[in-house]
Parts: structure tokens; C-alpha cells; sequence
């Protein structure tokens, strides 16, 4: 979904509007913290997607689930913006927003649907309580159990395919900045 943005990003010229002395360290900073976000998301979830039938044991309800429905969503999207934004493109940058967004309001509507069949009241309880996109403080978060958490040897290897994009999408935006 992120290579047609990512191809116009390096395309399109910067806009009007784009101070660098801005963009590059609020872009620097979204894609800091959704890469975080999204490192602190798989160690809550595991090896599988939530929804995966034949690997979901368990509602991840823990952590930054305890505060919005799908931060894994909201992880990523942050750091896709954050490349953008190094793209000097704050308003293409809103424009693919709204499109994600509708993407993953999509996705997260079916696997809902999903996680009922698995779970059942217990993730009713789960949707009421927390919200689907706007992260909120929990009330009563869980207790959490450091020692279930995936093993951050296992993560950072998993994880090596987003560790490579994030670096190749901030030297992309450098040499679209400063050699292009």
C-alpha cells in the first residue's frame, strides 16, 4: 500500500511551504516513534497477527493495546507520515492520511469481526472499553507479565525487513533533500 506514496514522495516536487528546519525533525521524530511504537506492539503480540485463526491465543490487550485498538496501525502510519514529511510534502502528507486511514479502518473492521468469532465476550468487553483509533489512557489496564513478552533477539531479527525500509525511506528523503 505505502510503495505508489512512496514513489509520488520522491517524485513530486517539495512543496511551497516546506521548511526543512521543521519538516526534518518532525518527520525524523514520527518515524522514531512509530518505528518504537511498532517494536513495543510485536512484543506485546508475538510472531503472529492478532488475527492470525491458527496462532491467536490470546486478546493482546497489554501495553499500547490497552490504549487504542490497533497501534501496530497507527505505528505504522506514523512513520510512512514521518518519511513524507522528510519529503517536504505537509500537505500531501495530510492527503495520504486520509487515505491510509480509510485503508486500515477497512482492515481493523474485518479483523474485528474476526476476533469476535475468537474470543468472544471477552473482546466485546475489550472494544468497549477501549477506543478504535484516538489513543486514550486506560482505566484499568492489565497486569502484564514481562517474562510472555516475544524475546527482543526474536523481534529485532523478525523485524530486520522494517529496520532496512526505515533506513532506505530516510536516505531517500536526504538525497531528494540535499543531492536531487
Amino acid at each position: 500500500v505505502y510503495l505508489p506514496f512512496a514513489a509520488a514522495a520522491m517524485i513530486l516536487p517539495r512543496e511551497p511551504w516546506s521548511p526543512v528546519e521543521v519538516l526534518w525533525p518532525a518527520g525524523l521524530a514520527l518515524v522514531a516513534l512509530g518505528i518504537g511504537l511498532r517494536f513495543v506492539c510485536i512484543r506485546r503480540m508475538g510472531g503472529a497477527a492478532r488475527t492470525h485463526k491458527h496462532k491467536a491465543k490470546r486478546l493482546v490487550d497489554g501495553g499500547p493495546y490497552a490504549w487504542v485498538r490497533n497501534p501496530l496501525y497507527v505505528a505504522n502510519t506514523g512513520a510512512f507520515l514521518g518519511f513524507l514529511l522528510l519529503c517536504g510534502l505537509p500537505l500531501f502528507t495530510l492527503g495520504s492520511w486520509l487515505l491510509l486511514w480509510a485503508y486500515y479502518h477497512a482492515i481493523a473492521r474485518y479483523e474485528e469481526t474476526v476476533l469476535m468469532e475468537l474470543f468472544g465476550e471477552e473482546f466485546e468487553v475489550y472494544r468497549r472499553k477501549v477506543p478504535l483509533w484516538i489513543p486514550a489512557p486506560p482505566q484499568d489496564p492489565p497486569v502484564e507479565d514481562p517474562a510472555a513478552f516475544y524475546p527482543f533477539g526474536k523481534l529485532v531479527r523478525r523485524e530486520r525487513g522494517a529496520l532496512l525500509n526505515v533506513a532506505a525511506m530516510v536516505s531517500l528523503a536526504a538525497a531528494k533533500q540535499w543531492i536531487l
